[in-house]
């Protein structure tokens, strides 16, 4: 949609790629920092559930 209004009020093809190229790296930047920031709070999420031990097997033992 951004290339479409650029291109439908400039005209210049390469003025259009330029911003379509910044707009959908900058998108992409933006949403990695927001994905990385929202995972560091703690809301709503459960602390994680301790490893289970299994019992030690000898040789010889049989399931």
């Amino acid at each position: 949609m951004t290339m479409l209004l650029v291109f439908v009020s400039t005209g210049r093809l390469l003025l259009t790629l330029s911003v379509g190229a910044f707009d959908l790296v900058g998108k992409f930047a933006l949403y990695y920092v927001h994905e990385r920031l929202w995972d560091r709070i703690a809301w709503g999420k459960r602390p994680p559930a301790p490893p289970r031990q299994r019992p030690l097997r000898l040789l010889g033992d049989r399931a």
